[in-house]
């Protein structure tokens, strides 16, 4: 994808994942580390796929960041490869020229500018699993969409909710920030 509608899922995930779980977020940060990837070129496995998105979220899972804004970036970066796990051009990348890849980014970003809205609607609406559960069934549904062909618009309703699927097991929740505060009151 390219870097606007990057920015765009972004603001919208972080609109689902604040009214609807909670999670506060740093919105310029997670933006930023949203589009950071295509900035960087540093992805692990060498593409904007699946498992990138697994090897971002093992790496987090390994070493939960404690501060707001570099949990905010972190999640940001899951937040690109989860949606690029999503786009055609980047399930099935040894299919497309560069040029291919570049025309289908630019009619995708026309198309996700005009679904972004519903996606997020639909995303508040959703039903969710527990957070244990999530990135379970976020892998399954992955799955299931990378082996079938799918619209922009089904494609952008997908990434949303794949990245508020994600993000949602993986970002600290309000009562987690406030028990350590917590329990040190109690024990004085």
């Amino acid at each position: 994808m390219l870097l606007i509608p990057h920015i765009r899922i972004a603001r919208r995930v972080s609109g689902v994942l604040r009214e609807r779980f909670q999670v506060r977020l740093s919105p310029v940060v997670f933006a930023f580390g949203s589009i950071f990837p295509d900035l960087a070129k540093n992805a692990v496995t060498g593409y904007h796929d699946i498992n990138e998105a697994v090897s971002r979220v093992e790496g987090f899972l390994a070493k939960r960041p404690k501060s707001r804004l570099v949990q905010s970036f972190r999640l940001g970066e899951i937040c690109h490869y989860t949606a690029d796990s999503f786009c055609r051009v980047h399930i099935h990348h040894d299919q497309y020229t560069l040029k291919e890849h570049m025309l289908y980014e630019m009619r995708q970003s026309r198309q996700m500018k005009r679904q972004l809205p519903l996606a997020g609607k639909l995303a508040m609406e959703d039903v969710y699993p527990s957070r244990s559960g999530a990135l379970e069934r976020f892998f399954s549904e992955q799955r299931e969409f990378a082996a079938q062909k799918h619209s922009y618009e089904e494609e952008t309703n997908a990434v949303v909710r794949g990245c508020v699927l994600v993000l949602h097991s993986l970002a600290r929740q309000p009562w987690e920030e406030a028990r350590p505060v917590a329990l040190a009151q109690a024990g004085s």
